[in-house]
């Protein structure tokens, strides 16, 4: 019988090694036994990747991993138990040993030791840490945006000579009475839904920035101002006065405490001391209510970062109300108490004092929604980008990040970059997940 030629197959194609404007690395897990022969662009491709677990690594060779990821830039936090883990618990940005099982030589090398030996109390440390921060910066946006509405009566009094906003004594309640108690209460706020969902604070990134002075001082705190001037003129406008009948007239009329000279108006309408004095107070009472219930608004505008102020029980922190109920109480007292009043320079005025702010309240509400909804959109899309499907992950072979041997294109691999924060850990499923989330162990 003739034999059959034999078919032969071809030859596998071999595939190009990627280059730097290639897609994106997956995640996957590395022998540690090759990161001594690593290059710096070895090390530059591993902290790119989404997440990169390295497998049976020795006490020194974690201390390696540390030092050159945060020779690149990334914090490390590591956790270890015994005494070969102290070099890498010393170098790491944040040490973790083990309160129960480890070492004494581990414990001293760590910045935080675990009391139960639990993992999770990481995430509820983190958790605590971030709340602690979140709720100072409300507290400090919240009460900065008075400043502005603050500040304004003294400078229209200084160049443009008009009467007087807000007396010295309203100014020391506000930031001595009605601010401290509102502001008190959001330190008791608990973390908010998406607190660990959100990527991690830059290193050197203050808790006062640039963008929490913006919001406070030419956003809400304008705002509030500006309603707060409208409610002034408008009671001036009330009693027949123009800001141009009352321009320059502030130094000798128009006193909230009295002493003001009779003021004519180019008309030949004339104004008694009593009725300066009653006009004077009326305007100064409708700035004084306008700034503390725009704040009453704004307290509960300031209380979330992510979600929005609808869909957001008003019961999660019901000390706010206490804050916010010992507030309307002192307005309430310095404004329409007799004898008080007339201490402060107020007089209780009618129903035009309690509009204004209802503008200024629903202004805010608008900006904090409209900020939060585009803040949900990037952070859908930064969680769409930065997903780890476990089918992706893929083993090195022996050798340091060879050729294509732990690269697996998908779709939108482009798109999916991040940076990835190592994992030194076993090559379990749960250290995998870990990897993905971006939480370091060692």
């Amino acid at each position: 019988q003739q034999q059959q030629p034999q078919q032969q197959k071809p030859p596998p194609q071999q595939q190009q090694p990627p280059t730097k404007s290639g897609p994106e690395l997956d995640p996957a897990v590395i022998l540690s036994s090759r990161v001594n022969d690593f290059t710096d662009e070895d090390w530059q491709r591993v902290v790119r990747m989404p997440g990169a677990v390295f497998a049976r690594a020795t006490p020194e060779q974690k201390y390696t991993i540390v030092s050159n990821c945060q020779r690149l830039g990334e914090v490390v936090a590591v956790t270890g138990d015994g005494v070969n883990d102290a070099p890498a618990l010393k170098r790491a940005d944040v040490g973790i040993a083990m309160g129960l099982n480890g070492s004494a030589v581990a414990r001293e090398s760590a910045v935080a030791v675990l009391l139960d030996d639990n993992f999770s109390s990481i995430v509820a440390g983190i958790v605590q840490g971030r709340l602690i921060v979140d709720n100072l910066r409300k507290t400090i946006a919240y009460i900065l945006a008075h400043l502005a509405p603050e500040i304004l009566p003294p400078l229209l009094n200084l160049s443009l000579g008009l009467p007087i906003g807000l007396t010295s004594l309203q100014i020391l309640s506000i930031d001595l009475l009605t601010e401290v108690a509102a502001a008190t209460t959001l330190a008791y706020e608990p973390p908010e839904p998406s607190i660990m969902r959100r990527p991690p604070r830059r290193p050197h990134e203050h808790i006062v920035n640039r963008s929490l002075l913006i919001y406070s001082y030419l956003i809400v705190g304008l705002l509030e101002a500006a309603g707060c001037f409208l409610a002034y003129t408008w009671v001036y406008w009330s009693y027949g006065l123009t800001l141009s009948d009352i321009f320059l007239e502030g130094d000798n009329h128009f006193e909230p405490t009295g002493g003001s000279d009779t003021f004519c108006k180019s008309s030949g309408r004339c104004y008694s001391a009593s009725e300066q004095e009653e006009i004077a107070g009326h305007a100064t009472a409708a700035w004084y209510i306008t700034l503390i219930m725009s704040q009453v608004v704004h307290i509960f505008a300031v209380k979330t970062q992510s979600v929005s102020i609808f869909s957001m029980s008003s019961l999660r922190n019901p000390i706010v109300f206490y804050g916010v109920g010992m507030e309307i109480a002192i307005m309430l007292l310095l404004v329409y108490v007799p004898g008080v009043n007339d201490f402060v320079g107020a007089r209780p005025g009618s129903f035009r004092a309690w509009i204004p702010w209802l503008g200024v309240g629903a202004a805010i509400i608008l900006y904090t929604e409209l900020r939060l909804m585009r803040q949900r959109q990037r952070a859908a899309a930064r969680n769409a980008k930065n997903q780890i499907p476990l089918e992706s992950v893929r083993v090195a072979p022996a050798g340091p990040l060879a050729g294509q041997s732990i690269r697996k294109p998908r779709p939108n691999t482009a798109e999916a970059r991040t940076t990835g924060v190592l994992s030194t850990y076993s090559t379990s499923a749960s250290s995998i997940t870990a990897a993905s989330r971006r939480v370091s162990f060692v």
